[in-house]
């Protein structure tokens, strides 16, 4: 970014889009409920979509559910999955690629009014924000829950855990970062993602990192907010969504597919990571 430039100034000579309003994406509406000043969204973006520099007028928590696309702003490039959290403030600039994949995103704007009961609650959203973290997905993943379900106890509890995810997402460091892990941990990590829908052994994927079994159980903990098993459930859940999203298949095979030992076995952990049983989200989340 150049001397003296903003975060919500384009580079010289770049053409931006104008602004968007309240409610308002480039990508097509799946599903939006509004509650005040509050507007949530799920948002579906087509293969390869190149969207141009824009900016929004109202700030935005994103949380991304599947596919990826990469983000281009500041100057710098990342790459958002459905394992990013996202913050834009009103009005900052940046311009999207959409991968092969397409891009499939939950997002929560906020009218300046919200902003302000969020400073109220001593959480401060003044930066961009760009977070690997997945106790803030998790958060993303109960607002979603509520989302979809909108009963009358949902406004009050989406209530709370925005100002849940704006505290998380305040105590991070300013701009673009990635959880800082150590590097065996980020390998650790790594190994989870792509091992998660097979039988996983402690002392195995501690020999693969060179540490300690107990060292990296305890860190992990610490790292992650949650046990390595409750880790894998999670990652397991997040993979039968998408498949119960973007297939017609049974779920029992999806339960094979997702590393769980049988069907009931499969919806007893989901019911417990999500709030639902597989065949609600499964409705819920038809487009």
């Amino acid at each position: 970014m150049a001397r003296g430039q903003t975060a919500t100034e384009p580079a010289k000579g770049e053409t931006v889009l104008p602004r968007l309003p309240f409610a308002s994406y480039h990508g097509r509406t799946v599903r939006m409920a509004e509650l005040a000043d509050v507007a949530l969204a799920e948002i579906s973006y087509a293969p390869q979509l190149c969207l141009p520099a824009h900016a929004h007028e109202h700030a935005i928590f994103c949380f991304g559910i599947d596919g990826s696309c990469t983000e281009r702003v500041r100057g710098g490039e990342r790459t958002l999955e459905p394992s990013t959290f996202r913050y834009h403030p009103p009005g900052e600039v940046h311009a999207d690629l959409v991968h092969d994949a397409g891009w499939r995103i939950f997002a929560i704007q906020f009218r300046a009014a919200e902003l302000a009961r969020f400073r109220d609650a001593d959480v401060v959203l003044d930066e961009a924000k760009w977070l690997r973290d997945v106790r803030l997905c998790g958060i993303g993943r109960r607002l979603y829950r509520e989302f979809l379900l909108m009963d009358s106890a949902s406004p009050l509890a989406i209530e709370g855990l925005l100002i849940e995810a704006g505290l998380a997402a305040a105590r991070r460091g300013p701009g673009f970062r990635e959880q800082r892990l150590p590097s065996w941990l980020a390998r650790a990590d790594e190994l989870l993602r792509t091992r998660f829908h097979a039988p996983v052994a402690m002392g195995e994927l501690a020999r693969e990192v060179g540490v300690h079994p107990v060292h990296l159980a305890r860190v992990f903990h610490v790292k992650f907010g949650r046990t390595m098993g409750d880790y894998v459930r999670e990652l397991r859940v997040d993979f039968a969504c998408r498949q119960m999203r973007a297939t017609a298949l049974p779920l029992g095979t999806i339960a094979a597919a997702s590393g769980f030992a049988d069907q009931s076995h499969f919806c007893r952990t989901f019911k417990r990571v999500f709030g639902m049983t597989p065949t609600e989200y499964r409705t819920l989340t038809r487009d």
